[in-house]
């Protein structure tokens, strides 16, 4: 049987965001947002999530509104890792308020 080549890649697109979350205040996202981030993390193993892995979305309307800014996490190169030193790596959403909030 012929041997097949090996191929590494990925597939991405592109989402639409008003920039990373550095540059907003955490406190403004609802605790829904952060917290669907934080349960893909912990159900992926992501150990690479930080401020700039985690974009700001407008659905209609932000002046004012926070409850339509929408999270989109990103960049999850460190997912399923073949090491668990989870201490050696960053995930943003542990220091906002919203983490330590009953998740719904």
């Amino acid at each position: 049987m012929p041997e097949i080549p090996c191929k590494i890649g990925s597939l991405q697109v592109f989402a639409d965001n008003l920039g990373p979350i550095e540059n907003f205040s955490s406190d403004i996202f609802h605790a829904d947002e952060v917290h669907k981030i934080a349960i893909l993390d912990l159900r992926m193993l992501n150990l690479d999530r930080n401020l700039c892995n985690i974009l700001v979305r407008c659905d209609k309307g932000c002046e004012g509104n926070f409850e339509n800014y929408k999270l989109v996490p990103i960049d999850h190169g460190l997912s399923i890792p073949d090491t668990l030193a989870i201490n050696s790596y960053e995930l943003a959403w542990l220091s906002f308020s919203q983490a330590n909030q009953p998740f719904s």
